[in-house]
């Protein structure tokens, strides 16, 4: 089963594009489904992650344990929304937000690890499955 980040595309915050409300989760892959699929974006030697259903940009604030909400593109949520990668993303990667390094991109709890769970960011735990990503070209 191959599990990746995405959007609940039936939440009315997501639908209504709904700033701050519409949450990053994780899902079973679904070829096709655009709440699933990521448009990264360079900025200034970081990343930005967009949203191909939503057109919105993944954010989190500073600090652990906090989820990402996606945000319009504006100007300013587009420079906060910026993320750095450690390691390779083809075998696998952190990702972090630029503003806040020693956070990294996580699947929130314990495993198994199902669909739904939300994503944040939690301090670096050695590699986990939980906090590893893999980046590929969409199909």
């Amino acid at each position: 089963r191959l599990m990746v980040m995405g959007i609940n595309a039936n939440d009315p915050n997501c639908q209504a594009r709904i700033e701050g409300k519409c949450a990053a989760i994780l899902k079973e892959y679904q070829p096709g489904d655009p709440s699933q699929i990521w448009i990264r974006k360079s900025l200034n030697g970081a990343h930005v992650l967009i949203n191909k259903q939503t057109n919105m940009v993944a954010l989190v604030a500073q600090g652990n344990g906090n989820q990402v909400f996606l945000y319009n593109q504006t100007p300013i949520n587009i420079y906060a929304g910026r993320w750095t990668i450690g390691g390779n993303c083809s075998t696998n990667c952190a990702l972090r937000p630029i503003h806040d390094s020693g956070q990294n991109l996580n699947i929130f709890g314990n495993g198994p690890y199902a669909s739904g769970r939300n994503i944040g960011t939690w301090g670096w735990g050695g590699g986990q499955l939980n906090e590893t990503w893999y980046m590929y070209p969409a199909p």
